[in-house]
């Protein structure tokens, strides 16, 4: 049987993924959709569990994950200031991971209530956690509060670069990083629990369905909205 620490070792080095058919390799935060599809030899790495191994403990997210995510999916005049102010943010980012990690938490839980469950299953779960305006509050606040916390000529940087960036690019970007963050949600949950029963291609993944999910937009909008408020 394949065991999570053996497919951590093969395919997964620090914060990238490992082809395991001609060697390339390329950083989690770039993956994508198709995180495990290698797009040098088309060769599909995604792990494939037949036991259990493990706790939640092995899939959750810190704040530098999330630091890299947001990085590696802003515009490219925003860059700077996230990595300028990366040790001011961290704080605020940690406190983020920990929401985000009790979600994730509470959307195994509710699988496991059952042996298998579908793809239609897990989104109705997502919807339901990632809907709710307490959730959405809370992590709004956090921003507003992260970027409260810089000093005067930091914040003032990140004003300027929002009134100068177009809405949709905003947007767009914004968009990038909630359907990912979620989308680990769904790659732990298949690497945790195993695949949807619905699912027939070996290359077919539960964040493969991410981004079409209305939740991600109303999500994507809450976060815009409150930032467009505060800056």
């Amino acid at each position: 049987m394949i065991k999570l620490k053996d497919i951590l070792q093969e395919s997964i080095i620090g914060d990238k993924v490992q082809c395991d058919n001609c060697d390339w390799n390329w950083k989690i935060a770039d993956g994508g959709d198709d995180l495990y599809m290698c797009h040098k030899c088309g060769h599909d790495n995604t792990p494939k569990l037949t036991e259990r191994e493990g706790t939640l403990s092995d899939y959750k997210i810190v704040g530098q994950s999330l630091f890299n995510l947001i990085y590696s999916k802003s515009s490219n005049t925003a860059r700077p200031l996230i990595k300028k102010n990366k040790n001011k943010l961290l704080p605020f980012l940690d406190l983020g991971a920990e929401i985000f990690n009790k979600n994730r938490k509470n959307i195994i839980d509710q699988l496991e209530q059952q042996d298998t469950f579908t793809e239609q299953e897990f989104l109705d779960i997502s919807n339901k956690i990632y809907s709710n305006p307490s959730l959405m509050s809370s992590i709004n606040k956090l921003i507003i509060s992260a970027i409260n916390n810089l000093p005067f000529l930091e914040k003032s940087a990140i004003k300027l670069n929002w009134k100068l960036s177009s809405e949709n690019e905003i947007r767009k970007n914004l968009k990038k990083q909630v359907k990912e963050t979620i989308g680990r949600d769904a790659w732990a949950v298949e690497n945790y629990y195993g695949r949807a029963s619905d699912f027939d291609s070996p290359t077919d993944h539960l964040w493969n369905h991410i981004a079409s999910q209305e939740f991600v937009s109303n999500l994507t909008n809450s976060i815009y909205n409150s930032l467009d408020n505060l800056l």
